[in-house]
């Protein structure tokens, strides 16, 4: 690399939680969740440049099964945290087993996390 591209961003630890603080930020981090569960999904410590896209997909056993719509920066970020969250839909929950949640930064796999459903 010549140093001629600036990265647009850089995104910290991606962590799971059952809940968020009011910053938006992982508040009760835990990698195992019951299947009616909501999952947040976080990166923390990150930053991004305005338009920098961002979405996180989900994978089952290694199957991609849910990509989360995707949300711009609408302005520089720093030392932010970027949450999503996966809820189960009405009547259906997710199935247990071993899932991994990806960022997906300007469509480039950016970093993931892994997490069990018991």
């Amino acid at each position: 690399s010549t140093g001629s591209t600036q990265a647009t961003w850089r995104l910290g630890e991606i962590v799971t939680a059952r809940s968020l603080d009011r910053d938006g930020c992982a508040a009760s981090r835990s990698s195992t969740f019951g299947s009616g569960d909501s999952i947040y999904v976080v990166a923390e410590d990150s930053e991004v440049l305005a338009g920098t896209d961002v979405f996180v997909r989900l994978y089952f056993e290694d199957q991609a099964i849910e990509d989360l719509p995707e949300i711009t920066a609408d302005q520089d970020y720093e030392n932010t945290c970027i949450n999503f969250v996966f809820e189960p839909t009405a009547g259906a929950s997710f199935d247990r087993g071993d899932y991994e949640a990806e960022f997906v930064v300007n469509g480039n796999q950016a970093g993931s996390v892994t997490f069990r459903v018991q």
